[in-house]
């Protein structure tokens, strides 16, 4: 008995280990496909204008985590806004706080040398690029209202 006993755990054993490889089998092909070969980043986060042509402008910022320069051309797709935070003077009390914010058309001329930007979108991979052409740009501008 104790032989039949061994011989049915064996084959249990076997068959849930097959069940398992062909289960493993079957899910292995969409894992894989799940897993970018390479990174691919196409939004710069948080950078700074560090010049600005009549077709160009050339931010500085974290690509991937680490500081790189881009120059960005500009064409008549490209969408420019421009967030305004405002911030009322009796709210600087020195307690927190939320300032509000206002999002309109922004333009080329507002981009000046040193200006915050806050995200600029491009369809090319700036791991892998250092010109390219931007799709949309929002740069702050910080207004204090007295009140």
């Amino acid at each position: 008995m104790n032989k039949k006993l061994f011989i049915v755990v064996i084959l249990v054993l076997l068959i849930f280990i097959l069940l398992s490889l062909l289960r493993f089998h079957k899910l292995a092909p969409s894992l894989g496909e799940q897993i970018p070969e390479e990174q691919i980043l196409t939004e710069m986060q948080g950078g700074r204008v560090t010049k600005v042509t009549e077709t160009d402008v050339f931010i500085e910022g974290s690509v991937g985590g680490a500081d790189k320069e881009v120059e960005f051309s500009i064409t008549p797709q490209t969408v420019i806004n421009k967030v305004t935070v405002i911030i009322r003077q009796d709210q600087m009390n020195g307690q927190p706080f939320k300032p509000d914010t206002r999002i309109e058309k922004g333009s080329l001329a507002d981009l000046i040398l040193g200006q915050d930007i806050r995200l600029i979108k491009t369809q090319d991979n700036l791991l892998k690029v250092s010109k390219t052409i931007a799709t949309e740009i929002n740069y702050t501008y910080y207004e204090i209202q007295k009140r």
